[in-house]
């Protein structure tokens, strides 16, 4: 029986067994409210006698429980109220109300942390909880990107508003350099192994070409399955996980049915995205003509004048002036007659390139129970529109829960989920579409007049107009069009998700019990691009053989990738008590887990899109194909195709420890210990452990007092240590083959180099942490919040370290450098006013991490960009500080350090004289906040997501500079807008105000040819990049407006005589303020790249 076999069959039980044991009884009827009147939805109701038997409150706070002839009192019981019973008389009449108080705390709360439930009351460690209300109506698609501003310390941030795009999320700091620093997400206890499988890369296949979009993260699961999302942060918390868990551990758990009669609900909503608020301001069509006339009149009206050949030709009026190309020969008429056209046409290409596209997202979902089993299934679909033409994101979900209770002592748990996602996109490999709009310039038109593709006159064409290169076909027979690209090009990425879980919870002896379960995942990534004939993107994944050549024809890369893993764990649970002061947890068990992953990848060539064939063009030469030409083509055939596989397999042990004394005084401790394939025989196994204990004061005889203002005061210390999988790195010898072979004696030898020695000693990153505490609540649990202070040192932090090259190795990894991360946390929440009819309640975190690298020696011995520096954090930026421009010579002037050594003029160059620390890329700095207003049936939230202290060099470069002609530099450049060739594109208005010996207030810097006149600057003045770009240096601080949410339930009044228990409407506009210095589109994703795109939303609820 094939995987998709077993798991139809598994979805299939799951979702027809429960429908079958439905059936109605006789039942007692009621409804539960709170003290203002309010319907309490969730309340566990059962008889206090038979607890077998029992049901739920609905939205209403309505219930019916079946009668019967054992149990005389209803217990009523709900988070956060005080247990309530109520004896039924033969003379009662029904429905009763029910009015419940709120508890004095919410220490018996529920906590899921994977592998057991615990309570607040027990807990140590630093967990964050998202419940399923807090993901209402919320825009975002995928789970991680709704995690964003929730928590304390959880910074959740986009890497790209590219459609099913993973979230960047450091929880409490970044621990790792060189490898995977994300957080291990665990759905139901059963932890995601994600594909490790290598991107392949050889001289036909760029680095870059495969789309990995659905290898990673969360992307899969349906929002709406979400019952909660718990988020471990510390060691105390997430030790157990063991190998894995120094990047945090998110635990999420999905719905499960409730007995009672059968629920049916639909969601859906229809989204609208639009153009993000900010924009770059740059020149218009007559602005950018009347700009390259100017340069052309300074730089090269003379020599042209004077009969020379050597002068510099600059953007269409450069090109036109100099009567080169199909302007041979036109009159001064003719060319100030196309300038004059040219300058009224003004196309923006970020509307030709990006459109306001229509999202949509539907989950129908049943779920409920009877005596001994509950269930919940849904179905969904979702579809995101990007921002980028032709960019869709589709994505069919299937999930299916079933409990079942076969007696007193077994408790039988199924899962099965399936979802498909569907990517599609232009295959635009070396053209950012983002990054063309910006220096596309204005009076270039997509069409022609009869509505064919018009090419793109100065994209591609500075070489050709300024003494070329070389001969290499840059731009295919019919030009370069972008729109051509992104029509007649295509990416698709496929991806299947299965995935089955059975568990069982067997009672052996009262408190003694034993949990196990059994999961097993399969993946499927389907790539495939296409790259149409007339194409640069065909003509830019030729054979590298042709690449020299005039030859055009389309190809095809497609790559298949399978993954499956498994995990079995079984533990034995002691939960008890010891009289009546005493109450003990134990549990210990093991784990086994395993994954492999395996991928083929082909490019094949001469690809017909009707037929979907391949001729692959053959090898031509005019002095005839010899051996070496044959060799060289069977080489590049062999690079085009080929296979990446890896296997991993781990072996665990576990055990924690919970001790409770008179529910105030808590111990905790926890060990685990991981055996790994990823590291050297003598060091593959790797003990973390934990503890911690917590004080409930509100507990003691002397909090009697202050009982009516202190609901909660609960003091956590927690330690404990970690570790992590480094996997850019490996014990093994690994070998890298050329693509290239030698014969011996007529056998044939692929030629290879060792490009990593064995190393036995390799092993685990860890991570050891602290932690202190202090939560609260007050006034009835109206205020309450909690405050967390931390420090993490993270050792034995695989880097690169230099090496003899008498090894044969310039650079090797080991285990060498130390991290720490250290910081405080806080978040409040209240609800200033409630009253029946009107509730407004207000919350906020800030986290505030400093992270520093407090061991590591530098390979390059240098503070350059991109580097690391012992004593800096992560993603330090070094560089110069930018004081401005000098009016005497147009260049930009940068701060001395006090400690500059100038001995003589040219020591002013050297760039250990400018060279500070402005700051880091990762904002220190990270929270968000929300405010949500009820009355009556209307509802209005407001949420929002901040970071602070993040900066980065804006360093938009152009694609074109001096290095794309010919000639003798006499003058190299401090920064790229001084650089004449670089004003071929389009360029912000600023520009227009550069520094000129006419204009020495300008605020743009000064231009001049390299290959012009020698003014000697270099030795001078700072030209180094890694000081100069410190002129780019911008704040990505932001406040950003996430959701702003209406909604509006109807009244029961309204579908009281029909089917439908509640509908609920909501209107949300997504991130549509967004408050920052930042000039560019988006500060969370700087630079020309894909945005977060602004959004709004009609949502629909519908309860059955």
């Amino acid at each position: 029986m094939s995987k998709i076999q077993i798991f139809v069959v598994a979805l299939f039980l799951t979702i027809i067994t429960p429908l079958g044991m439905y059936a109605q009884n006789s039942v007692i009827s009621g409804v539960v409210v709170d003290r203002s009147g309010a319907p309490l939805v969730g309340v566990s109701v059962r008889y206090k006698d038979n607890t077998r038997i029992g049901t739920v409150t609905n939205v209403e706070g309505k219930f019916s429980i079946q009668k019967t002839g054992q149990g005389k009192t209803l217990l009523f019981s709900y988070v956060g109220m005080n247990n309530t019973t109520y004896l039924l008389k033969d003379n009662t009449k029904f429905p009763i109300r029910i009015v419940m108080d709120e508890s004095a705390s919410e220490l018996d709360q529920v906590v899921v942390t994977g592998y057991a439930q615990t309570t607040y009351k027990k807990l140590t460690g630093s967990v964050g909880i998202i419940k399923a209300d807090q993901l209402k109506d919320q825009p975002a698609p995928t789970i991680d990107a709704l995690m964003q501003g929730k928590l304390a310390g959880v910074a959740v941030s986009a890497t790209s508003g590219q459609p099913g795009t993973t979230q960047k999320i450091r929880i409490r700091g970044t621990n790792t350099l060189t490898g995977d620093g994300e957080p291990l997400w665990v759905i139901d206890g059963v932890p995601i192994q994600g594909s490790s499988v290598d991107m392949p890369s050889s001289s036909e296949i760029k680095s870059g070409s495969f789309d990995n979009l659905f290898l990673n993260g969360v992307a899969g699961i349906n929002p709406n399955d979400i019952e909660s999302i718990t988020v471990l942060k510390d060691a105390s918390a997430t030790a157990i996980y063991g190998s894995r868990a120094a990047g945090g551990v998110i635990v999420v758990t999905t719905k499960k049915g409730k007995q009672g009669k059968a629920r049916i609900n639909y969601s859906g909503n229809v989204s609208m995205t639009l153009a993000p608020q900010h924009s770059y301001s740059l020149m218009n069509s007559s602005e950018k003509i009347a700009y390259e006339q100017g340069l052309w009149d300074e730089f090269s009206a003379s020599d042209f004048a004077a009969g020379k050949t050597n002068y510099p030709v600059v953007g269409i009026v450069g090109m036109v002036r100099s009567g080169k190309g199909r302007f041979e020969g036109w009159t001064s008429q003719q060319q100030d007659e196309y300038l004059n056209q040219l300058a009224g046409v003004n196309t923006d290409w970020y509307k030709e390139l990006f459109r306001n596209g229509v999202s949509t997202s539907h989950t129908l979902s049943i779920s409920g129970g009877g005596e001994r089993y509950t269930y919940y299934t849904s179905i969904a679909y979702t579809r995101n529109a990007g921002l980028l033409k032709r960019n869709d994101y589709d994505r069919y979900n299937i999930t299916s829960n079933l409990t079942m209770q076969p007696n007193k002592k077994i408790t039988l748990d199924f899962k099965a989920m399936m979802s498909y996602q569907n990517s599609k996109s232009p295959a635009l490999n070396s053209i950012d579409p983002f990054e063309y709009a910006y220096f596309a310039n204005p009076y270039e038109s997509p069409y022609t007049e009869d509505g064919s593709y018009r090419a793109d006159e100065t994209r591609f064409a500075l070489g050709e107009y300024n003494n070329k290169r070389d001969n290499q076909k840059v731009i295919p027979d019919s030009g370069f069009n972008i729109l051509r690209e992104m029509n007649e090009t295509s990416s698709r990425t496929k991806n299947t998700n299965v995935f089955v879980k059975a568990g069982i919870n067997y009672n052996i002896w009262g408190p003694l019990s034993f949990n196990g379960q059994a999961s097993y995942t399969f993946a499927t990534n389907r790539v495939k691009d296409i790259y149409g004939n007339g194409t640069k993107a065909a003509l830019d994944n030729r054979l590298s053989v042709d690449s020299q050549s005039n030859k055009e024809y389309a190809s095809i890369l497609e790559r298949n990738t399978d993954n499956d893993s498994y995990t079995v764990r079984g533990h034995f649970v002691y939960d008890g008590k010891i009289g009546t002061d005493h109450s003990i947890n134990i549990l210990a068990g093991a784990e086994l887990r395993g994954s492999k992953s395996n991928s083929l990848y082909s490019k094949r060539y001469g690809y017909d899109y009707v037929t979907g064939n391949t001729i692959t063009p053959l090898p031509n030469d005019p002095t005839g194909v010899g051996y070496e030409k044959l060799k060289a083509y069977l080489a590049a055939i062999d690079a085009s195709n080929g296979d990446t596989w890896s296997e991993q397999r781990f072996a665990s042990f576990y055990a924690s420890a919970d001790y409770l004394f008179q529910n105030r005084y808590v111990l905790n401790a926890s060990f685990r210990t991981d055996g790994s394939s990823n590291f050297g025989s003598d060091k593959q196994f790797n003990p973390n452990w934990s503890a911690g204990a917590a004080w409930n004061i509100s507990e003691e005889s002397f909090m009697e007092p202050l009982r009516k203002v202190v609901d909660q005061l609960t003091l956590r210390f927690a330690t404990g240590f970690t570790g992590n999988i480094n996997r850019s790195v490996s014990p093994q010898m690994i070998i890298t083959y050329y693509d290239d072979y030698r014969n011996v004696n007529n056998n044939v030898f692929h030629i290879g180099k060792v490009v990593s020695p064995p190393n036995p000693n390799l092993r685990w990153e860890k991570t050891k942490d602290m932690k202190a505490a202090l939560e609260f609540a007050m006034f009835n649990q109206r205020l309450g919040g909690i405050i967390e202070g931390y420090y993490r040192k993270s050792m034995d932090v695989v880097t690169n370290v230099r090496v003899l090259s008498t090894t044969g190795f310039t650079s090797q990894k080991y285990n060498t450098a130390d991290v720490v991360n250290k910081g405080i946390e806080a978040t409040l929440r209240g609800i200033p006013v409630k009253t029946k009819d009107f509730e407004l309640s207000l919350s906020a975190n800030v986290a505030y991490n400093m992270n520093k690298v407090t061991k590591y020696q530098s390979p390059d011995n240098s503070m350059s960009l991109g580097n690391l520096w012992e004593g800096y954090p992560i993603g330090a930026i070094y560089s110069g500080k930018l004081e401005g421009i000098d009016p005497e010579t147009g260049l930009y002037t940068f701060t001395l350090r006090p400690d500059a050594e100038i001995n003589k003029a040219t020591d002013l160059n050297k760039s250990n004289n400018y060279r500070y620390y402005l700051g880091t890329n990762e904002a220190p700095v990270t929270g968000g906040f929300n405010l949500t207003a009820e009355y009556k049936k209307v509802r209005l939230s407001v949420n929002g997501v901040f970071a602070a202290g993040a900066k980065a060099f804006e360093y938009i470069k152009p694609p074109v500079s001096y290095s794309s002609v010919s000639g003798t530099i006499n003058e190299t450049t401090q920064v790229y807008q001084n650089d004449l060739f670089a004003q071929h594109l389009n360029v912000p208005k600023e520009a227009a105000n550069r520094w000129t010996t006419t204009n020495t207030s300008g605020t743009y810097p000064r231009v001049w040819n390299p290959y012009g006149q020698s003014y000697g600057f270099s030795y001078y003045n700072p030209t180094d990049p890694e000081i100069t770009r410190g002129a780019y240096l911008t704040n990505l601080s932001y406040v950003r407006i996430k959701s702003i949410i209406l909604g509006y339930t109807l009244p029961k009044s309204l579908l009281a005589s029909s089917a439908i228990s509640n509908v609920d409407f909501s209107l949300a506009l997504n991130n549509f303020f967004t408050f920052t210095g930042y000039k560019g589109m988006d500060p969370e994703t700087p630079g020309a790249t894909y945005p977060v795109s602004r959004s709004v939303m009609f949502s629909v609820n519908v309860g059955f």
